[in-house]
């Protein structure tokens, strides 16, 4: 059972160098320890230390026009697993909106939202599920755990909210697949939101108020210490908020976890994916296509790999001419 005793706003940030306003999309890159953050109006991709905010931000990535419709476009939501970096993205407009997905910094594919109302901000990958939270702005304003594939599949969601929610991350403590968890919040209630992802009721479990939620993300820290999650704000100082959760991985009965996170099942290497113990492999639609090792012989597609007692999601792009 967990043991809250409510959020706490131990500091706070200015990231003044980028246009008012920009803030949105947040997230957790394990394999440096930074920070990601979308810039709406520069259409770009930053990073950041959590020990300097300010002082460490750097440029990763700019996203260029994805609709090509003659007005800008907005990049919101942003997740990253390994080389996989998750983008929500919208048109001016709000009537184009789609879900785009990077590897190594090139964009490998795309999910066109049209069957939507509205548009999608926060992501959050579920590890345990194996799947990629949304949420929706506009329409029912659901947050949606979509099962990537071909199309975006959804196989669950959590509705009911009071005003549509802007930022969104996902986590379960290390060492258990039966516990997850959203964090999630938006800047017209000022709230922030932890909620039982397991649960069937998806009940919140604890919330408190924090200013201007545009995004949010959890920083992953050791087992024993305390959960910190750092906060986008949409306002005209582009405030970062380190947010105290009140719980610690040892609520969980999590008493240690592994120095470092565990290697993925599968990574890149020239441009191909190479598994250094065998997998099993199998299609977007589940169909086992076979154990291997080494270098991964895959038509461009999504796939599944199982090994390890683990799972990892790997998208497979077309090889570049030479």
């Amino acid at each position: 059972m967990l043991l809250l005793v409510g959020f706490e706003l131990v500091d706070t940030f200015h990231l003044s160098s980028l246009p008012s306003y920009s803030l949105a999309g947040i997230a957790y890159r394990e394999e440096d320890g930074r920070f990601l953050i979308t810039s709406l109006w520069e259409g770009k991709l930053y990073s950041f230390s959590p020990q300097d905010p300010e002082g460490s931000l750097r440029e990763e990535l700019s996203f260029g026009d994805f609709f090509d419709d003659g007005f800008q476009d907005y990049f919101w939501g942003v997740e990253c697993r390994g080389e996989s970096l998750w983008v929500s993205v919208v048109s001016a407009p709000l009537d184009s909106a789609a879900l785009l997905l990077y590897v190594g910094g090139s964009l490998t594919r795309a999910w066109r939202l049209d069957g939507y109302e509205g548009w999608f901000a926060g992501l959050g990958w579920d590890r345990v599920a194996g799947g990629l939270w949304a949420v929706q702005v506009g329409g029912s304003g659901a947050i949606y755990l979509f099962e990537i594939g071909d199309s975006l599949q959804p196989v669950d969601s959590v509705t009911g909210w009071a005003a549509y929610q802007r930022g969104l991350c996902a986590f379960a403590p290390y060492g258990l697949d039966t516990a997850r968890y959203l964090l999630t919040g938006n800047w017209n209630e000022g709230m922030l939101y932890l909620v039982d992802a397991d649960d069937t009721a998806h009940a919140v479990v604890n919330s408190d108020s924090v200013p201007g939620v545009a995004g949010v993300a959890l920083w992953d820290t050791a087992a024993g210490d305390t959960l910190y999650a750092f906060v986008t704000a949409s306002d005209s100082l582009n405030t970062v908020y380190k947010v105290n959760l009140g719980l610690t991985w040892d609520n969980w009965g999590v008493e240690a976890r592994p120095a470092e996170p565990p290697k993925p099942l599968a990574f890149l290497k020239n441009g191909l994916w190479f598994a250094p113990e065998p997998v099993r492999v199998y299609s977007a639609s589940g169909r086992f296509l076979g154990l291997k090792r080494g270098l991964l012989a895959l038509k461009p597609g999504v796939y599944l790999l199982e090994g390890s007692g683990r799972t990892q999601v790997i998208w497979a792009a077309r090889p570049k001419a030479r």
